[in-house]
């Protein structure tokens, strides 16, 4: 599905940072991507991006400070339950949080 495919570029930009964070290719995306584009549609992509350590910069939200243990744990969120059913508050939270926390603040056991 279309949500799959998004959850997949997020996944895959973590992984990518997280293996070389200090790669700056790595740190950023294009809002002119049509894949990015969609994806920044649901509000609670922007929150997962912030609390990771990306900034919006014009046409590019730009990793200027890398949360590489939030960015796992976001891996771990986006991989449970997809960013489209959870609230801003509970991703925020979950990400926060070591791996088995953020799955009970998720309801994922």
């Amino acid at each position: 599905s279309e949500r799959d495919a998004l959850l997949d570029i997020v996944a895959k930009a973590f992984a990518n940072i997280c293996q070389k964070p200090q790669e700056l290719k790595y740190r950023t995306l294009r809002k002119t991507n049509p894949s990015v584009a969609r994806l920044l549609q649901y509000p609670t992509a922007e929150d997962i991006l912030l609390v990771c350590g990306f900034r919006e910069e014009g046409d590019v939200w730009h990793c200027v400070a890398p949360n590489l243990e939030g960015m796992r744990h976001a891996m771990d969120v986006i991989l449970c339950k997809g960013i489209t059913c959870l609230s801003r508050s509970r991703v925020s939270a979950a990400v926060s949080l070591p791996g088995q926390a953020s799955s009970e603040v998720l309801g994922v056991r």
